[in-house]
């Protein structure tokens, strides 16, 4: 599994960054050269550039997690009965500080 940047303009291959092997691993996205994919009970971002990542569990399962221009959406269930389901933002300017 692996994330491939190429560059809009030229078409070329800019960078490569791994991703673990997992059944579990969902893709959720890529804004403004970050990405974001769940595994198990985690929501990774990884910056393509250089691919340094931050990471953070909210507390329960099933994560699901999309980028916008907005931020980060995330959701999850806090119980295993599925009745319980919350969502979570992180605006665009935080994900990307925290990345640092």
């Amino acid at each position: 599994h692996a994330l491939i940047d190429f560059s809009a303009t030229s078409g070329r291959e800019e960078a490569v960054r791994a991703l673990p092997k997992s059944d579990n691993l969902a893709f959720g996205g890529v804004r403004s050269g970050i990405a974001v994919y769940t595994l198990d009970r985690k929501v990774v971002l990884i910056r393509l550039r250089d691919g340094h990542t931050a990471s953070f569990q909210p507390g329960g399962l099933p994560v699901t997690a999309t980028l916008s221009s907005a931020g980060l959406f995330y959701g999850y269930e806090q119980s295993s009965h599925g009745s319980n389901g919350h969502v979570g933002f992180v605006p665009l300017a935080d994900a990307v500080r925290a990345l640092r």
